[in-house]
């Protein structure tokens, strides 16, 4: 394959030493931060509880969106519950074939709570390996829905005014004989 032309011995093969050398080590350098950015790079960014202010009677969408070490990174698979005042959320990102870092995002909803403070925890995991990625918690508080404390404080106020209030006849009778 390679002959030697002029010069000393073995000096052909030292250059192809070299040459491998340098294509080993230049690929090790390319290569290796391409795979290091593999599935362990997905984590949670930011976690937002719509409205900010639920009530007992609005409908709740847990906004979250992160960073999965593949393009495209995407949700594939989701699994919520519910335990007293604890919200559990799993995510299961699936990350694409191209290493480059992207963006995913994850609406969930959920039916109107009682009144009272909870704790949203949305736990992330890689897809393939069903691995513990990353956690984020927050925490936020159903309120009573204003409307129905306005219309029943109203009609307890309308009725005692009713009660109380006695108003003497101030009309007077027509007689059309």
């Amino acid at each position: 394959m390679f002959t030697r032309t002029k010069g000393k011995e073995g000096q052909s093969t030292r250059g192809m030493t070299r040459v491998v050398l340098f294509v080993f080590i230049l690929s090790s350098i390319v290569i290796c931060p391409w795979n290091a950015l593999g599935d362990e790079y997905i984590w949670i960014e930011t976690v937002n509880i719509i409205p900010s202010q639920p009530t007992e009677a609005d409908i709740i969408t847990f906004d979250i969106s992160g960073w999965g070490g593949g393009t495209p990174s995407w949700v594939e698979e989701e699994v919520y519950s519910l335990n007293g005042n604890f919200l559990q959320l799993d995510l299961y990102i699936d990350v694409g074939a191209y290493r480059a870092l992207s963006k995913w995002t994850h609406l969930k909803q959920i039916s109107p709570l009682p009144e009272g403070t909870y704790t949203l925890e949305v736990r992330q995991f890689d897809y393939v390996y069903k691995l513990l990625l990353d956690t984020y918690n927050i925490e936020f508080t159903v309120v009573p829905e204003p409307t129905s404390l306005f219309l029943f404080g109203g009609g307890i106020l309308a009725i005692r005014t009713l009660s109380k209030k006695k108003v003497p006849y101030q009309g007077y009778i027509q007689d059309n004989r």
